[in-house]
């Protein structure tokens, strides 16, 4: 049983196992990848905190398809976000999780943050140039090279 106003629940059914959950007064369930008890409970945190933080699905396609979303934190910083279609927008905010919400309303498609490229919002020029060769679909929207995904994984490890 999931408790109410309270984190995930781990549980066996069916032979593979569950996380269960409340939000919004109503009652989650998810299938969890995890072989163990031990992942099952690190991977419930992050399905958890990844549905009540409004990302839709916990895992990523393409390249960077291994990396677990993030919770968009509510501080500064240049960030690294991916849509349904593959493309990364980096960009800066005074606060991460308001403009990933912003973001989030204005996309047709799901969005997930990848990474906190850098705390310093300054910094944005520094990553475009960065990324000045890969093609761009619309303005910071990227189509990822194998560049960028190595700096990207670089800052999940930093950041």
């Amino acid at each position: 049983m999931a408790r109410p106003n309270g984190g995930p629940k781990v549980r066996k059914r069916r032979g593979r196992l569950t996380v269960r959950f409340y939000h919004a007064g109503k009652s989650v369930e998810r299938a969890l990848k995890s072989l163990t008890a031990a992942e099952a409970e690190i991977e419930a945190r992050e399905v958890h905190m990844a549905h009540i933080s409004g990302i839709a699905s916990p895992t990523i396609s393409g390249e960077l398809k291994d990396l677990t979303p993030l919770v968009p934190p509510q501080r500064p910083g240049v960030y690294a976000i991916l849509n349904r279609t593959g493309h990364v927008k980096i960009g800066q905010s005074n606060n991460i999780a308001r403009r990933f919400s912003q973001l989030r309303v204005g996309s047709p498609t799901e969005i997930w943050l990848l990474a906190i490229l850098s705390p310093d919002p300054k910094h944005e020029d520094r990553f475009h140039r960065l990324f000045e060769k890969v093609p761009r679909s619309n303005g910071e929207w990227f189509a990822p090279n194998r560049e960028m995904v190595a700096a990207i994984r670089e800052a999940r490890r930093k950041f």
